[in-house]
């Protein structure tokens, strides 16, 4: 209770707790607030931390991600987040583990010194350099400097990179600026006034409207913006026609309206992939699919009759920051190892080529330091992995696939990858570490434990401080940090204990 769901040490001693602990169970003496903050939470953290040991010490590969964060008593915090395929007992799933939020000890968040304090504290877990498959930090460029030239990948939160091309594009030009200020300031109106409420409620039955409030964004997560844009324009008969009888400061004009439909329009694309690359699941092969669906939207955009100029300039914006994205070798072998896209979704022939080539060398790779072939060799002729294939629905990435793909000329260990690349695909919404985990194709499958073990977007680093956050809140801003570190510990990894 105290770690899973944030609540205080002096929870435990407040009458209406104690009261129900009694009904349950007359004969407990519950444990006073000191002995919950210094005996049994340390315990339990060592008790939890020695399981995870267990759980990370066979895994070969590990990718992992991180992020800086100021508590409200200004001690620096640095996340480390383990994630990695558990291959055990023919299993194939993503474990996401919260390994750390400890103070960030260096003075200044240079990027040298993020990267010895990084390695320092993995190794404290037995996690050597060499295990690390990559590394997933935010566009800073002390984290930048930090992960880079490295001998492990490393690579950038995606959805904060689509969030740059967003800001510079939308929020940076002044008359979307001062079309969002007045939004907001109507919308704030309604939030606030309790006549303009009930007003707006009388309305929208008198109108047949959908009877829903409107929506206030928080200004750091643009998510919230569109949320706040497709309401206020949902309610657009409400706002004008409720005007004026609230005395609203401020109005659209026409013009405004327009463009805050045309803002809504290409910010819808970016909201849904944002959804998708927030899952649990995610993984890093869903970069250059979205890319490469968010491009053909916008291009469709741009060459309609009313051209769309944001989604031209969102477009530019877009081939400027990831034009060398279907370059990157990470991308690619991960793209291809996932058996919703495979070899089906690069722009063109030479990446499609750039992937398999890449493929076909750590394929050799993996089978050159095996030792003994006879136990992992291709089984060409077993089934072909089916799970619950459906013809794709309409999706963010159905208008980028092709019906089918030609089959290549092949030998040894070439013959793998056409057995895996010629078989149908599976739909989006399929779970492709349970492809993998029913897969025979034993080569592909060990390169897909490597490649998939990294998501697209370092949100789980956000959420271990979106959890910090509550823990250390204004009433209890005197935990000290091993508290803290105990806590949100717990809270993320109790489960291992089940």
């Amino acid at each position: 209770m105290i770690a899973k769901d944030q609540l205080p040490f002096h929870h435990v001693e407040k009458q209406g707790f104690k009261n129900l602990v009694k009904f349950l169970e007359p004969r407990y003496t519950i444990p006073d607030r000191t002995t919950f903050s210094r005996n049994i939470i340390p315990k339990l953290y060592l008790k939890v931390s020695q399981k995870i040991c267990e759980i990370i010490k066979n895994m070969e590969f590990a990718s992992f991600t991180t992020d800086l964060w100021s508590s409200n008593n200004n001690t620096d915090y640095l996340s480390l987040t383990c994630h990695f395929i558990d291959n055990s007992d023919n299993n194939f799933i993503r474990e996401n583990i919260l390994l750390e939020v400890i103070p960030f000890k260096p003075m200044y968040h240079l990027g040298e010194d993020i990267y010895t304090f990084t390695i320092e504290t993995l190794e404290k877990w037995g996690i050597k350099e060499k295990q690390i498959h990559v590394f997933l930090r935010d566009n800073a460029p002390n984290m930048v400097k930090a992960f880079s030239n490295r001998d492990f990948f490393s690579f950038g939160c995606f959805s904060h990179s689509l969030q740059l091309v967003i800001t510079d594009v939308l929020w940076k030009q002044k008359n979307h600026e001062e079309l969002l200020k007045k939004v907001r300031q109507i919308v704030g109106h309604f939030k606030h006034s309790i006549s303009a409420n009930k007003l707006l409620n009388n309305y929208q039955k008198q109108e047949k409207l959908p009877e829903r409030k409107f929506i206030q964004d928080v200004t750091t997560r643009w998510n919230s913006t569109y949320l706040m844009i497709t309401r206020f324009l949902e309610q657009k008969k409400s706002v004008v026609g409720l005007a004026p009888y609230i005395h609203l400061k401020v109005s659209l004009t026409s013009e405004e309206w327009v463009l805050l439909d045309e803002i809504s329009k290409v910010l819808e694309i970016f909201y849904l992939v944002t959804l998708t690359l927030s899952k649990e699941t995610s993984s890093l092969s869903e970069v250059i699919p979205v890319l490469r669906s968010v491009s053909t939207y916008l291009e469709k955009e741009v060459n309609k009759s009313n051209k769309n100029e944001i989604a031209e300039k969102l477009l530019s914006k877009m081939n400027e920051r990831f034009s060398e994205y279907e370059q990157n070798k990470l991308l690619l072998l991960s793209t291809i190892l996932d058996p919703r896209f495979k070899d089906r979704v690069f722009s063109g022939e030479y990446e499609k080529f750039q992937a398999l080539n890449n493929l076909k060398l750590e394929l050799d790779v993996i089978y050159r330091n095996v030792t003994d072939t006879s136990t992992v060799s291709p089984e060409i002729e077993s089934e072909v992995v089916t799970i619950n294939q459906h013809p794709l629905e309409k999706s963010i990435f159905s208008h980028i696939l092709p019906d089918h793909r030609e089959p290549m000329q092949c030998n040894s260990n070439e013959a793998e990858i056409e057995k895996y690349l010629t078989e149908d695909l599976i739909d989006e919404k399929e779970n492709i570490y349970e492809y993998w985990s029913k897969s025979k194709l034993i080569g592909l499958k060990k390169l897909a434990a490597k490649y998939h073990s990294s998501p697209s977007t370092s949100v789980d680093s956000e959420r271990a401080f979106s959890t910090a956050g509550f823990i250390c809140s204004k009433s209890r801003n005197a935990l000290n940090p091993t508290k803290i570190r105990n806590l949100i510990f717990l809270s993320k990894n109790l489960k291992y204990l089940d």
